[in-house]
């Protein structure tokens, strides 16, 4: 036997619903598990009965059949017993339709990724040996993308690219080795670092380099919870204005990559976190964020409200807009050039394919059922009248801030 509650803004005042509930959470607490509990409007958490605020509340609310199936299925899940034994029942009905939408079809499909991959890298690396005092790792970071191995600078940059009197005293010895040679298995120009030393070191190096490029053209950085950078345009750069952009599959659209919401006093800003891969091939695997500020420029310092804001504001954003902004983000910073790119040194850089990267599955699925849709404009107004959610703090661990790390595994 199950207790089913609906949760809804109306019933969860009524003082007769109450009551029920507190009766039902007296048995659930000997009997877990017997209350279920159905929401059928959008009813925030903060206004969800006590009694089953830690419960999981299966959702009715983006389509009745989709709800009816969750809820059918958790019956059957908990050995419920069913005293009807009909094939057109309406929740068998829900259950098959549900199963329907779930299925793959055979047609071919574009999928987009979320990797730009390279088209051209630095055939080598340069080695600097100095003598003298140590060399600061930090200093030569200051002007090109390095790492200080000791005694050692490695960099796509030459020795006389870096300011020397500032980081070093004595001699130089500077040699160059094929990118090929510096990934291999065993190095013989660098005896101490392992491949995966050399592996880290070389991500390092690129990130560096794209860091840099952002700093260049005028972006600012937002650190994330796992300390890495995540780029986004200030205000005065596009000041809400939507951006062209032409995708892989030569779709082009308009996108926003900030705007302002009255109702959270706020100025949002679309914020992206490069990731580098370095095998099978060179590539950047981008996660993406949204980052808060009050004045356009510096971020929200409370860190929980701003993840508060970004579950709220953001959560009718389907993947196809996340994906367009992206599309719109790559295509601002490459400007008018053919392609991207982010020097290494003053004679070496990384260029970038012009799109996303896409692949062709050889199956496909039904597009899923959304009750939400808007039109664009609607949407791109961002008026902030989506409501400010107060979600429990146990949740502020499933946000974007805590994206999957898409370096290469073996780092």
């Amino acid at each position: 036997m199950k207790f089913v509650t609906v949760v809804a803004k109306p019933a969860s005042l009524k003082f007769g619903y109450r009551r029920e509930l507190s009766m039902a959470d007296a048995i659930d607490r000997s009997a877990p598990g017997f209350i279920i509990p159905v929401r059928i409007d959008e009813i925030g958490p903060s206004e969800v009965p006590a009694e089953i605020n830690d419960k999981h509340i299966l959702d009715f609310t983006d389509g009745w059949h989709r709800g009816l199936a969750a809820l059918v299925k958790r019956l059957e899940k908990d050995d419920v017993i069913r005293h009807a034994n009909t094939d057109i029942t309406a929740s068998n009905l829900a259950v098959l339709r549900l199963d329907e939408q779930q299925k793959t079809i055979s047609s071919n499909e574009s999928l987009s990724s979320n990797w730009l991959c390279a088209e051209s890298v630095p055939a080598g690396i340069r080695l600097h040996q100095f003598e003298g005092e140590p060399v600061s790792d930090r200093a030569f970071k200051g002007e090109w993308p390095a790492r200080v191995v000791g005694k050692t600078v490695i960099t796509f940059a030459k020795a006389t690219d870096f300011a020397l009197r500032k980081h070093y005293s004595g001699s130089v010895t500077s040699a160059e080795i094929l990118l090929e040679a510096f990934l291999a298995a065993k190095c013989p120009q660098l005896p101490t670092l392992s491949a995966r030393d050399r592996l880290s070191i070389l991500v390092d190096i690129i990130r560096q380099g794209w860091e840099r490029s952002m700093t260049l053209r005028g972006l600012h950085a937002y650190e994330m919870s796992n300390k890495r950078l995540s780029w986004y345009l200030p205000w005065n750069m596009s000041a809400g204005k939507q951006l062209s952009f032409t995708d892989a599959a030569g779709k082009a659209g308009r996108r926003a990559l900030n705007g302002e919401s009255v109702k959270l006093s706020s100025r949002w800003h679309f914020a992206v976190t490069p990731n580098v891969l370095i095998k099978p091939e060179l590539r950047v695997g981008f996660n993406y964020t949204v980052v808060f500020t009050t004045d356009g420029l510096e971020p929200l310092e409370d860190k929980v409200k701003a993840h508060r804001f970004r579950r709220s504001f953001c959560k009718s954003w389907w993947q196809d807009r996340w994906r367009d902004m992206l599309s719109a983000y790559l295509a601002f910073i490459k400007g008018r050039e053919p392609t991207f790119s982010i020097p290494l040194s003053p004679d070496r850089g990384i260029s970038f394919q012009p799109h996303l990267a896409t692949y062709i599955a050889p199956v496909s699925a039904l597009d899923p059922v959304r009750t939400d849709l808007l039109p664009d404009d609607v949407v791109d107004s961002l008026s902030g009248d989506e409501p400010d959610v107060d979600y429990p703090p146990e949740l502020d661990e499933q946000g974007f801030d805590n994206a999957d790390d898409m370096e290469d595994p073996s780092l």
